[in-house]
C-alpha cells in the first residue's frame, strides 16, 4: 500500500508540475516583447532584429545555428560592436526567437527563401555580407551559391560547412520524439543555459522566456531531420568564389573533427582562419576580437581593386 501512495503521489506532482509549465507558457507568451520587425512571410509571421543606419553598406546578416533560442539576443555582442559602422540584421527562423512556429519544409531551399524575404522585408539591402554560426553555413553557403550578385562575402562563427556532417552525430527520429516529450513536460525550466552577460534584465528576461518556449521547438526537429539532406545540396554546389573570414573554436563540446575540418575548409575556400581558445558561440566570448577582425576585413576589401 505505501509504494502505490508513493506512485500515486509522484504522477500527481507530475501532473501539476506540467499544468504550472502550460499555464505560466501561455502567461509568458503574452509578455514576450519582440526587439525587431516582424514580416509576413506566407501565413507567418518571422522576425528580425535590426540595428545601424540601413543606409549603409555593405549589411551584415547575423544567422544563427541550430537550437539558439533567441538569436537576437544571443548576437547582441556582436550587434552592439557593429551597428556603429554597419546595418546589422539577425534575422530569426521559424521555430527561432519571437517568430511563428512554421509548420512546413525545412530543406533549405524553402529556409533560405524565408530569410531572403523576412531581410527584404526589414529593410535590409543587398550586398549581404553573411555571418552564420555553426549549422547556418549550410544556409549562407547555398545562399551564395543561389544568388551570387547578393552575397559580398562570409564570415563564418565556427561555422559548419557540409563535410563536418559526415561526422556529426544526427539526432534520431526515437530521440527526437524524446525530447518533444521532455519539452512538453517542462524539463527546459530545470536545466542551466548559458548567461549572455551584456544583456540588460528586460532582455534577458525576454531571452529566458523564448529558450523555454522555443526549446526544441517542432521546426527545429525538423531541422535535425533534413540536415543531412541540407549538406548534400550545398555539397553538390561547390565553394563560391567569395572572400571568407573564419573563426573556429577550440572543438570542444563539438568533437575532436570540428577543427581540423575548420582547417581544411579554410584551405580550400581561400580563407583566413582565425582559432580562438574559446567554445562554441564564440560571439559570446570574444566579441571584441571578432568585431575588430570584421571590421578589418571589410575595410580590406572595400580598399582592394
Amino acid at each position: 500500500m505505501p509504494a502505490v501512495i508513493c506512485i500515486l503521489s509522484v504522477i500527481l506532482l507530475l501532473a501539476l508540475w506540467v499544468l504550472l509549465h502550460h499555464l505560466l507558457l501561455r502567461r509568458e507568451e503574452a509578455r514576450l516583447r519582440p526587439c525587431g520587425k516582424l514580416a509576413s512571410v506566407g501565413d507567418y509571421q518571422l522576425h528580425t532584429a535590426a540595428a545601424g543606419d540601413p543606409a549603409g553598406t555593405p549589411t551584415l546578416v547575423l544567422l544563427s545555428g541550430a537550437g539558439t533560442p533567441a538569436p537576437a539576443y544571443d548576437f547582441a555582442p556582436l550587434i552592439r560592436r557593429l551597428e556603429s559602422d554597419f546595418p546589422v540584421f539577425a534575422p530569426e527562423r521559424a521555430g527561432y526567437g519571437y517568430s511563428d512556429w512554421a509548420y512546413r519544409s525545412r530543406a533549405l531551399e524553402e529556409v533560405l527563401e524565408q530569410t531572403r524575404q523576412t531581410l527584404f522585408q526589414a529593410g535590409a539591402k543587398p550586398p549581404f555580407v553573411l555571418i552564420p554560426h555553426s549549422m547556418s553555413g549550410l544556409e549562407a553557403l547555398h545562399w551564395a551559391q543561389r544568388y551570387p550578385d547578393e552575397v559580398l562575402a562570409i564570415i563564418g562563427l565556427d561555422m559548419a560547412w557540409p563535410q563536418a556532417y559526415d561526422k556529426v552525430p544526427v539526432p534520431s527520429a526515437g530521440m527526437l520524439a524524446l525530447a518533444e516529450v521532455l519539452r512538453k513536460l517542462g524539463i527546459q525550466r530545470l536545466l542551466p543555459r548559458q548567461k549572455i552577460e551584456e544583456l540588460s534584465p528586460e532582455e534577458a528576461k525576454q531571452a529566458r522566456m523564448l529558450y523555454i518556449r522555443n526549446f526544441f521547438s517542432l521546426p527545429q526537429q525538423q531541422e535535425a531531420l533534413s540536415v543531412i539532406e541540407n549538406a548534400v545540396t550545398v555539397q553538390s554546389g561547390g565553394i563560391p568564389a567569395l572572400p571568407f573570414l573564419l573563426f573556429a573554436g577550440n572543438g570542444k563540446g563539438v568533437g575532436d573533427f570540428w577543427l581540423p575540418c575548420q582547417r581544411e575548409m579554410a584551405e580550400k575556400s581561400g580563407g583566413r582562419l582565425i582559432e580562438l581558445d574559446c567554445g562554441h558561440y564564440l560571439h559570446h566570448f570574444e566579441a571584441d576580437r571578432i568585431a575588430e577582425e570584421i571590421r578589418g576585413f571589410l575595410k580590406e576589401m572595400e580598399e582592394t581593386p
